[in-house]
This record gives structure tokens, sequence and C-alpha cells, in this order.
């Protein structure tokens, strides 16, 4: 598998803290992905 089709799924911990601010590490992670590699299950969407 090549690094190119890696998506990130993210938890509703880090959803959390990325909306929070509470972490600028997770921040400036996801900030710096392109968007169609990020997704949420519908859990977190919810």
């Amino acid at each position: 598998m090549s690094n190119n089709s890696l998506i990130y799924l993210l938890d509703t911990n880090v959803c959390i803290m990325y909306l929070k601010g509470k972490s600028q590490n997770i921040k400036s992670r996801i900030d710096n992905l392109e968007a169609e590699k990020i997704a949420v299950c519908s859990v977190v969407k919810a």
C-alpha cells in the first residue's frame, strides 16, 4: 500500500480536541492534510 492511498479516520476524541483547540500538534497535523484524506465515522458526524 502506498502512502498516497492512506486515509485518516479520526475518532471522537481527536475531533473534540481539534474543534476545542486543545492540541496544537493535532491541529497542525490535520490542517496539513488534504480534505479528501480525512474521514470520520457516522457516530462522530452525528
